[in-house]
């Protein structure tokens, strides 16, 4: 009888982008076996899986951005009992030489691997970690954009009708904030600055208690999430 021949030991590098993703596949020898394009779909991902597979046993999979572009197929991976590393960027030298293209990166983060050059332990992307991160760029971008609309009031005030500036002037954060939505316009005369300014300041002193409340709230969650 014949013995069956085990699979061939395989290692796999992807270049990642936004819509597709380049895979390269080499031998553990350092033969090129293929390189393929897919899509950023799970059914794209399920058929990278299967194509890894067709070629042999993969030892491990380089990915670059591993916590951005190549996230989805990380994880995607990792499910599927395939190991996934981080490969750093290709050389410079390397793209002045052979120039930049997808197959090009891709071959070069298989072979980052087989090197185990300058290998990393990617962020997994799941669990507590993951959704305290989640949570923490939505609050930060929420004050930041509290922070901006607030600027915002107190500059369209240094330039803002006397009537408006006398009254508002010397408030604290809140209680400008409470003065300014409670300032009520008369939208039949637009015409008139005071008005329009009104118009102007209740806009964005609602816009900054709604994004400020907004913080608050992701706050509280981040704090249960963290405790």
């Amino acid at each position: 009888m014949t013995p069956t021949r085990a699979p061939q030991h395989i290692y796999c590098g992807i270049d990642t982008h936004a819509d597709t993703h380049h895979a390269a596949i080499i031998t553990d020898t350092g033969i090129l076996l293929a390189h393929r394009q897919f899509d950023t779909t799970s059914s794209a991902y399920d058929a990278v899986v299967e194509w890894i597979h067709q070629h042999g046993h993969p030892i491990s999979v380089g990915i670059e951005g591993t916590s951005s572009y190549g996230a989805g197929i990380s994880r995607h991976l990792r499910h599927h009992h395939i190991a996934v590393v981080e490969v750093p960027r290709p050389n410079r030298k390397l793209r002045r030489s052979e120039g930049k293209s997808d197959p090009i990166d891709a071959e070069a983060a298989a072979r980052a691997v087989l090197a185990r050059h300058q290998l990393s332990e990617p962020k997994h992307g799941d669990g507590p970690i993951e959704a305290i991160r989640a949570l923490r760029v939505a609050r930060s971008g929420a004050v930041k954009a509290a922070t901006a609309s607030m600027n915002t009031i107190r500059s369209m005030l240094v330039t803002a009708p006397e009537v408006l500036r006398t009254q508002l002037r010397g408030r604290s954060t809140t209680a400008l904030l409470d003065a300014c939505i409670a300032l009520e316009p008369d939208t039949a005369a637009m015409t008139d600055p005071v008005n329009a300014t009104i118009v102007a300041l209740r806009s964005l002193a609602k816009r900054t208690r709604e994004l400020r409340r907004e913080a608050q709230e992701l706050k509280k969650n981040l704090a249960a999430l963290v405790k």
